[in-house]
């Protein structure tokens, strides 16, 4: 089945930002990974359609900016947002750096990475160690974790669209 793309017209059913092409475009101008190079058509969509969802779920009520209609399929257009420098982005534009995020989430996912499963919350605690004797207790926390490439420059894409930073990504 094929993408159907929000362009800042709230789309229905809109399920990705970028298509096939932008995201083979992306990874011509980078290089990529064995996997994403032997990924076919249908493997990509696929991929761009589950990186959609990760940044629905693990950005929900995170975005900066309100809907810019509440019936639209994605987050994305919003109103209210601004860009780094303070420009204003339009409700009917989808910023620049959400498709550049959404397919290196893409390319992470065709590369074996689940997102949903490698995400902790900052602070979740690791491990924990007591002692009675002489009264000892040892907390490790979550959330010094490194984050996969793709991950790393996804989240950079979207810093500037995300209020505050509450989970780390890991793969």
């Amino acid at each position: 089945m094929a993408l159907i793309i929000e362009d800042g017209t709230n789309v229905t059913g809109a399920d990705s930002y970028a298509t096939t092409d932008e995201f083979n475009t992306y990874w011509s101008d980078r290089g990529k990974s064995t996997a994403v190079s032997a990924a076919t058509g249908t493997d990509k969509d696929r991929a761009l359609r589950k990186a959609v969802d990760y940044m629905e779920s693990n950005y929900s009520g995170r975005w900066k900016g309100v809907r810019a209609n509440a019936t639209q399929a994605l987050a994305f257009p919003r109103s209210g947002l601004v860009d780094s420098d303070g420009y204003p982005i339009e409700t009917t534009e989808i910023p620049r750096h959400l498709k550049p995020a959404q397919i290196e989430f893409a390319a992470a996912i065709i590369d074996g990475i689940d997102l949903q499963k490698n995400v902790v919350a900052q602070g979740e605690i690791k491990r924990k160690r007591s002692k009675i004797d002489v009264l000892e207790s040892e907390t490790e926390y979550m959330g010094s974790q490194t984050q996969s490439g793709y991950a790393q420059r996804a989240e950079g894409y979207l810093r500037e669209y995300v209020v505050g930073s509450g989970q780390a990504v890991r793969g």
